[in-house]
């Protein structure tokens, strides 16, 4: 009876002093990991602290413990405070007296803690002994949750999601939540902590990928032709937090597989989305010579449009526009000693051409360029001749490709 009764005496005393049933690692408190922050209580009343005090919390006075198994290998841990409270919390690996994965306490009273990296161990046990880091005792209580961030199925190459190019920004959403990087980081982001991967096949030699990040995140991307391990044809990150990356180029060759590396450019670890788009530009029938579009000239002009876009740049560079990266093809046959040819730009576009007399690479009639950007450019001349063929070779003077358009009228 009496040994009943200290029991019961000892039972009571530690309801009425707050006992705490996690006071110990052995009864650390198992928390379950889950896809958002599912807040389990805590409270510091009538807790203890267990030696020895880490390094991120020396002067604290209590703690108490719990325990997870980790999910994933990207996982957070949160622990939010009352107010007046002073928190901080050690994360060990494996037991009460593991290694040390990481110690937080650095934002002060009052303040959440926060954890938050892709360094777990799937399956590993993880113990976690949140602290009061004031040298005064707290009856406070607090809230703490493990989230797990699932591993996107384009983590790595081998599972590069694939993406069909088309003639518009059909965006795919993509995110870094979850996310490691693969190998070395590129030159283009060599700070960056996470990637992950997108294939495409190429459609036509004129393409473009377009990534638009989510919110604050710098992201950058690595083109590799063939393989995950191929030669990379560009390296684009350049415009920092938050900008769009974009590459427009006619290098693609028809048929080959190119892989996206799609990188989180900063150091720290984001959970951020982003939209990735392949576009293509197919190549107009009239890029080479021999395809050359027959104008028929009139008594007044009569304009027929045409597109740079996803032309190349086809014979040799003319003297008149020494750095011209596309150019487009047309034709006429003389009806008059005296005509004129004149080619009207779209704004912000220069352009430039030559006139050969009967075949593509016959007598250069004339190489025209001296209105410069938005301006038309145009050629008159009595020494036609009635009956011969003339090709007319319309020129982008600028190196950098364009997709803008324009009229020509004979």
């Amino acid at each position: 009876m009496g040994r009943t009764l200290r029991l019961f005496f000892v039972l009571f005393m530690g309801i009425l002093s707050g006992w705490s049933q996690n006071d110990e690692c052995a009864n650390a408190i198992e928390l379950t990991p889950a896809n958002t922050c599912n807040a389990v209580s805590g409270s510091f009343n009538g807790a203890t602290r267990t030696s020895p005090q880490p390094a991120c919390a020396s002067s604290a006075s209590q703690d108490v413990w719990y325990r997870f198994t980790a999910t994933q290998a990207t996982m957070s841990i949160t622990v939010a405070p009352a107010s007046g409270l002073n928190v901080a919390f050690d994360v060990l690996d494996g037991s009460c007296t593991g290694i040390s994965v990481a110690c937080i306490g650095q934002f002060g009273v009052g303040s959440t803690e926060f954890y938050f990296n892709n360094n777990f161990v799937v399956g590993n046990t993880y113990f976690v002994r949140v602290l009061n880091a004031s040298t005064g005792l707290a009856t406070n209580s607090f809230t703490i949750c493990v989230q797990n961030y699932p591993t996107p199925a384009n983590d790595e190459c081998a599972n590069a999601v694939t993406l069909t190019p088309t003639l518009t920004c059909n965006a795919t959403s993509g995110t870094f939540s979850g996310s490691s990087r693969s190998t070395t980081a590129p030159t283009c982001a060599s700070s960056a902590s996470q990637d992950v991967w997108y294939r495409f096949v190429a459609t036509d030699p004129t393409m473009s990928v377009t990534v638009v990040p989510n919110g604050n995140v710098n992201v950058a991307f690595d083109v590799l032709d063939g393989s995950c391990t191929g030669t990379s044809v560009a390296c684009i990150g350049q415009f920092g937090v938050g900008s769009t990356e974009f590459y427009f180029n006619n290098n693609f060759v028809v048929g080959n597989t190119y892989f996206v590396r799609v990188l989180n450019a900063s150091i720290g670890l984001a959970t951020n989305s982003f939209t990735i788009c392949v576009q293509n530009y197919p190549t107009p029938a009239n890029n080479t010579c021999a395809n050359a579009l027959v104008l028929t000239p009139a008594e007044t002009c009569v304009a027929t449009s045409a597109t740079f876009a996803g032309s190349t740049l086809n014979g040799g560079v003319p003297n008149c526009a020494p750095n011209a990266g596309q150019d487009l093809w047309f034709q006429f046959t003389a009806t008059a000693p005296t005509m004129s040819v004149s080619v009207g730009p779209n704004t912000n576009l220069n352009v430039a051409f030559e006139i050969y007399a009967e075949s593509c690479t016959g007598t250069l009639v004339a190489c025209q360029n001296q209105s410069g950007t938005s301006v038309a450019e145009f050629y008159v001349n009595t020494n036609f001749v009635v009956g011969t063929t003339y090709f007319v070779r319309v020129l982008n003077t600028a190196a950098a490709l364009t997709t803008l358009n324009f009229v020509i009228c004979v």
